[in-house]
């Protein structure tokens, strides 16, 4: 009995040693993510929004509680603050739930307890995953605190309690700038020079001028699609357009034409991601996503 005690001691003190200190926790209410995401503007040029990220407030859902994920843009500075998903964690399993209430659904984005060889399964949106496999495992210090690193054989990268580092489409679809925690840096990316990087474009009314001199400039509203979404067209000429969406498959699913505004919310797309391609004699002048409810 002692020697299978000792066995068991001594296992759990190099799991211990291999990981460091206890599980650090991905839902605090004192951390903050910060992303960026561009936009190609007809006329040539970029526009960027900044997005901050935080916890705040909790909610139950399916018996279960949930803390409320907030995004807030705040480059443009625009006070549009909104609750984007809902997060549950397991601190003892180590694995991290999202609430998409887009799509009403509920799935496993983190596991932080995966091992070099593991295969998981990394939440898309609805009822699309991407199926990746783990490269490497190691470890990583910041704050005086030793988190584990998770590498995909695609270079996604997890670290525990920032979550993934690399871009995906949760919980923001831009690029990860930093995670603060207070007034502590706990991650930076080297691409940038600070947490509070600022993207110059101009005034801050610079897409309304802008999409008046561009030749083509089109919006989706409301997106996710609902029976009323426009695919909407601002254009300087009385130009005919032709649409092709693409499943997440890239199966070509629809392709019409249009001259204004396309009513896209119409055309019974079946719950899911696409991608959208218009198109002027063949050239291809707007890619972007759509997302059925």
């Amino acid at each position: 009995m002692k020697s299978r005690l000792a066995i068991l001691t001594n296992l759990l003190l190099f799991y211990g040693m291999s990981f460091g200190q206890q599980y650090e926790p991905f839902i605090k209410n004192s951390k903050e993510w910060t992303y960026v995401r561009a936009g190609s503007l007809t006329s040539g040029e970029t526009t960027y929004w900044v997005e901050s990220c935080y916890f705040k407030g909790d909610t139950i859902w399916n018996d279960t509680v949930y803390t409320k994920f907030y995004t807030k843009q705040v480059q443009p500075n625009i006070e549009n603050e909104r609750v984007s998903y809902l997060f549950h964690e397991d601190t003892f399993a180590k694995k991290v739930y999202v609430h998409d209430f887009h799509f009403n659904k509920t799935a496993l984005l983190y596991d932080f307890s995966l091992n070099k060889g593991d295969s998981f399964n990394i939440y898309i949106v609805d009822n699309l995953y991407i199926k990746n496999k783990v490269l490497n495992v190691d470890t990583i210090i910041t704050n005086n605190k030793k988190l584990k690193r998770i590498v995909f054989k695609d270079s996604t990268t997890w670290i525990e309690s920032l979550g993934c580092v690399t871009k995906m489409y949760l919980p923001s679809e831009g690029e990860l700038i930093c995670v603060k925690e207070e007034n502590s840096v706990l991650y930076l990316n080297s691409k940038f020079n600070s947490c509070d990087t600022i993207f110059s474009q101009g005034p801050i009314n610079a897409i309304q001028e802008k999409t008046v001199t561009a030749p083509y400039f089109f919006t989706v509203y409301p997106n996710p699609i609902e029976t009323n979404s426009k695919i909407r067209t601002e254009s300087n000429t009385n130009q005919s357009f032709k649409i092709e969406i693409y499943n997440s498959l890239g199966t070509l699913v629809k392709k019409d034409r249009f001259v204004d505004h396309y009513p896209i919310g119409l055309i019974h797309l079946k719950r899911g991601l696409y991608v959208y391609r218009i198109k002027i004699n063949n050239e291809i002048i707007k890619t972007n996503k759509l997302i059925v409810k």
